[in-house]
């Protein structure tokens, strides 16, 4: 975790200005993060770099991790998602194709980013982000 802390300090010191550019900036290096590691390594990873900031910027480690949780789900390339690779196969891609699934997960990012934004007062307002 000291080695990571050290490697992202430089970027990250960027993002503490305020939680809700923290945890933005987490949504977007998490998708990064997801074309090159699976779900379990990408939580693994983001959880080493970030948690140590959390507390600086003001965010409650939970919410870190469920920000971290929500972006990491996402995927953009077949590849990603091997839940998603077993339907696909399993219905002989006939049930969608890969373009329409690659649309809803793009709705699903927004809708995620959204969701975080619309929710950083309300977790203000319960002293989890300062």
């Amino acid at each position: 975790d000291i080695w990571l802390g050290t490697l992202t300090e430089p970027f990250l010191s960027l993002l503490v200005q305020s939680p809700s550019v923290f945890l933005m900036a987490t949504v977007l290096i998490a998708t990064v993060v997801r074309v090159f590691l699976r779900k379990t390594a990408s939580y693994i990873f983001l959880t080493l770099a970030l948690i140590s900031w959390a507390p600086e910027v003001g965010v409650h480690p939970g919410i870190l991790l469920l920000t971290i949780v929500f972006a990491a789900e996402g995927w953009f390339f077949q590849y990603q998602d091997g839940g998603y690779q077993l339907f696909y196969c399993t219905t002989g891609g006939e049930a969608f194709s890969h373009r329409q699934a690659r649309r809803l997960m793009i709705v699903k990012f927004a809708a995620t980013f959204v969701a975080l934004l619309i929710s950083v007062p309300y977790w203000r307002y319960l002293g989890l982000v300062r």
